[in-house]
């Protein structure tokens, strides 16, 4: 009788202490579940930080922490530098980087030194949002070799060039502005203002934009060795087209002239904000829906608009803005949670792109935004300059006021009606001419800046055009439509 009750008795201790680890193991698992993963969020600004990026920041995390156990670190960079800063940032592994916009440069860089993470795996378990939002014509864009590395925001995804002018100089020199069919029609428009004022420069250049939206052509991720329309089968040297030379003409006679700032070569700052700072009156820009209202809340300036060019829907379009989780992340899989909201909760896109509803901006009864009483672009806490085209879903972003109601619908039509490149889908793999690529790259950095800006002689594209060659360009020309061939073949 005294066996079984010892027995009985060990049984009951082995029962307790069996259920005592289980939930102290239990407990432990809730402890460790219950503390948050801190993500650094890197993303794109016109060059000035909010001054309520914190308070935003904590708006944010308060509400991701119950949903998916994150909390947020912002990193906003300007877009003059982010290249730069970001490129030091995914080299270093000690730099914690997680979430980050890269673009179709920082893309590429990535992609070659294996920086990104590859998301397939993720995307099935933890991404099903983003499948459904942003489908497979577009994540078709940031997959190498089937692997999927980057996933493309929902915006306009084809690329045409628009020109935008201020409304009081429209008014103060009674300006046509829908005269404007092409670019060489706004050089009287130009002219007129520069006779009134011949110490003010009033055309602000964005680098390489001007000449890659304005022409019809794939670039085929670089610039090296591209497509040109009329001649879609063959790759050839971009830089000593006759469309590009055109261009360069035409900005060499309008720097001649004045409308170009002397130091347009060298200045870091950007279109914007040399609009915002009332240094130029004029600049180029996308030709989607909305594009008005959006340069309007980054300028602070009422603004005039004219459509240029058809929009052209290319593979590197597509990656001009475009997500990745970055190698040195401290947690993918929390990382790929908080991109799939990104293309699915209206609440964490609202914060992310206006702030706090109330204090940054107030909602108008047909359903777009503003800014509250007594407060405008000039003098927000939080005014990202409508930069919603980056941030994840912008379908999902209320429209500013300004903007149509139905922008969603809109941008899908601009999208739908754009010229497809045949190219559309190939991802040039630069592996056998990565030295090439850099020597190119070189040059490029060298020579552009001066000759889109119309700040040297047309001589001197003849020079870069000598350099490129002495760099290598037929090589990667020659890789390039090797893979492109092959690339074609097998779609048939």
């Amino acid at each position: 009788m005294k066996v079984k009750q010892t027995t009985r008795f060990l049984l009951i201790l082995v029962f307790l202490a069996a259920l005592t680890g289980s939930l102290w193991a239990n407990g432990s698992n809730q402890q460790t579940a219950a503390k948050p993963v801190e993500l650094v969020w890197a993303f794109a600004t016109w060059g000035v930080t909010p001054p309520d990026i914190t308070k935003v920041e904590t708006a944010i995390s308060n509400y991701l922490e119950p949903k998916i156990g994150v909390r947020v670190k912002l990193l906003p960079m300007g877009v003059a530098d982010r290249n730069q800063k970001l490129t030091l940032m995914m080299a270093s592994p000690s730099e914690q980087l997680d979430l980050v916009y890269l673009g179709a440069t920082l893309y590429q860089s990535g992609l070659t030194k294996g920086q990104l993470v590859p998301l397939n795996d993720l995307l099935a378990t933890r991404g099903q949002g983003i499948i459904q939002t942003v489908g497979n014509t577009y994540l078709l864009a940031g997959q190498k070799d089937g692997v999927q590395y980057g996933i493309p925001s929902i915006r306009d995804m084809a690329s045409g060039l628009g020109f935008l002018i201020t409304k009081d100089y429209v008014a103060k020199y009674n300006l046509d502005i829908s005269s404007i069919k092409k670019l060489e029609d706004i050089t009287p428009i130009l002219a007129t203002i520069k006779k009134n004022e011949p110490n003010f420069y009033p055309l602000s250049m964005n680098v390489g934009f001007e000449v890659t939206r304005s022409i019809d052509y794939d670039p085929l991720s670089d610039n090296f060795g591209v497509l040109m329309s009329d001649n879609p089968n063959k790759v050839v040297n971009f830089f000593a087209s006759q469309e590009y030379r055109d261009r360069i003409a035409l900005y060499r006679s309008w720097y001649q002239a004045g409308y170009i700032s002397p130091d347009a070569a060298a200045s870091t700052e950007t279109a914007v904000s040399v609009m915002k700072a009332g240094k130029a009156c004029a600049q180029f820009t996308a030709n989607k829906p909305g594009i008005v209202t959006e340069n309007e809340l980054s300028t602070g300036r009422k603004l005039d608009f004219a459509d240029i060019t058809t929009a052209v829907l290319t593979t590197g379009g597509v990656q001009g803005v475009i997500w990745g989780i970055a190698n040195n992340t401290i947690n993918a899989e929390k990382s790929m949670d908080l991109l799939n909201l990104l293309f699915i909760d209206p609440t964490l896109i609202n914060l992310i792109n206006y702030g706090i509803e109330g204090e940054h901006y107030v909602k108008n009864a047909d359903g777009t935004i503003n800014f509250p009483a007594g407060i405008d672009a000039t003098n927000s806490k939080y005014n990202l300059g409508g930069m919603d085209w980056q941030l994840g879903n912008s379908y999902l972003a209320y429209p500013w006021e300004g903007k149509p109601a139905d922008l969603a619908a809109q941008m899908k039509a601009y999208n739908d009606r754009s010229i497809v490149s045949p190219a559309y889908g190939f991802e040039f793999d630069n592996t056998n001419v990565r030295p090439q690529i850099a020597a190119l790259t070189a040059v490029a950095d060298q020579y552009r800046k001066a000759l889109e800006t119309g700040s040297v002689d047309l001589s001197v594209l003849d020079e870069f055009n000598s350099r490129l060659n002495a760099a290598g360009l037929a090589d990667v020309i020659a890789e390039k439509q090797k893979q492109y061939d092959a690339w074609r073949a097998g779609r048939n």
